[in-house]
């Protein structure tokens, strides 16, 4: 499988994360859509079952930066503060922290190219569609980057099948026309694609280094959860994620049960060339349909040095 790039510029704010097992989740739901629930579980369900994902997608980040690796983090010092909002290196000093080299406080940078906005909401009654009982508020998020548009843009990264680049390509490309996450009819999500499926195999460029020895890690660019033959040595940061389920299902029960995920930048020692971790998971079941989940992580690799 090789590794590629794709950009995508948001015509408006977004509500929902751009984490991979979403954006992967509607990838699916386009071909389900189109194509018809049978090609789904043929073409990419049953090969995801068997550990053989047609593509494997990292979160999307923006611009050209990328997470940082928590293993990263055990080497600063005097940095607490600044290590809390980190978030996300320059292309140039990913690269360095995959070849092992130390990072400085000055290569850290906060997400801050993203701004979130929350707002408040009264939650409706869906038998009478009327406002609930006096302070059932909520609030939801959006997001939207803080550049101006033509400046701005997401990267999402992907290893990707041979024979299924023409049909990724042509899925992007339905998920643009249809919008991103949730309140696209309210015009949230909206985005376009400005580029091809990119070369990005300098990601993997040090799995081509010698000595072996040192490059048993890999990291890990997506919102995944590891399977049971995956790595556990490693770190990472975990966090509760709580889903939803596509309308498509004709269901009321809208929220998928709380599932434990990591996030981008989690490493792992491991001697594994195949370029991701993770799996499929079932999540629920709706009636007599069981609703899985693509939990895949996309991993590239990362020289591992021992936590102390």
């Amino acid at each position: 499988m090789k590794l590629y790039r794709i950009r995508m510029r948001p015509l408006s704010a977004w509500r929902t994360e751009w984490q991979s097992d979403t954006v992967a989740g509607l990838l699916c739901l386009m071909v389900s859509r189109f194509d018809g629930a049978d090609t789904l579980r043929e073409e990419i369900l049953r090969e995801c079952e068997a550990g053989r994902p047609p593509f494997v997608l990292s979160d999307a980040f923006p611009l050209d930066y990328l997470p940082v690796p928590e293993i990263a983090r055990f080497s600063l010092k005097g940095e607490s503060k600044k290590l809390k909002r980190a978030s996300l290196l320059t292309r140039e000093s990913f690269l360095r922290s995959q070849r092992g080299e130390a990072l400085t406080g000055e290569d850290l940078l906060s997400d801050e190219i993203v701004c979130r906005t929350p707002h408040l909401h009264n939650t409706l009654d869906r038998r009478s569609d009327t406002t609930g009982a006096a302070g059932s508020l909520f609030s939801v998020t959006d997001y939207f980057g803080t550049l101006p548009e033509e400046e701005f843009f997401l990267s999402i990264y992907a290893r990707v099948r041979d024979d299924y680049l023409e049909r990724l390509r042509g899925l992007f490309g339905r998920l643009a026309q249809n919008g991103f996450g949730a309140d696209i009819s309210t015009g949230k999500g909206q985005f376009e694609i400005i580029s091809d499926l990119e070369d990005a195999s300098w990601l993997d460029e040090l799995c081509n280094s010698d000595p072996v020895e040192e490059r048993k890690g890999v990291v890990v660019l997506s919102t995944f959860q590891p399977a049971e033959s995956d790595p556990v040595d490693g770190v990472w940061e975990s966090f509760v994620k709580f889903g939803k389920i596509a309308p498509d299902f004709g269901t009321d029960q809208v929220f998928k049960p709380p599932m434990l995920m990591f996030r981008p930048g989690a490493c792992f020692k491991t001697n594994s060339t195949k370029g991701f971790l993770g799996g499929m998971v079932t999540v629920s079941r709706v009636r007599t349909t069981e609703i899985k989940q693509l939990c895949y992580g996309l991993a590239v690799p990362h020289v591992w040095r021992e936590v102390v």
